[in-house]
């Protein structure tokens, strides 16, 4: 009796293990995302000045 109670809670265990590995993995990759867009708002914002500042110093 005790082993037969023992193996769903394993399972459980091991499920809820999964289920945050997941979690977690998910939250990296709109971390990762986030973060990439970000990047490319501030080099779209940056390139952007730049050649701002080209077009004034060639005038």
């Amino acid at each position: 009796l005790p082993i037969d109670s023992d193996i769903p809670l394993h399972l459980q265990r091991r499920h809820q293990t999964i289920a945050m590995q997941l979690a977690v993995h998910i939250v990296m990759q709109l971390a990762v995302q986030a973060t990439s867009d970000i990047n490319n708002t501030f080099a779209s914002c940056s390139s952007d000045i730049n050649n701002t500042f080209a077009s004034c110093s060639s005038l």
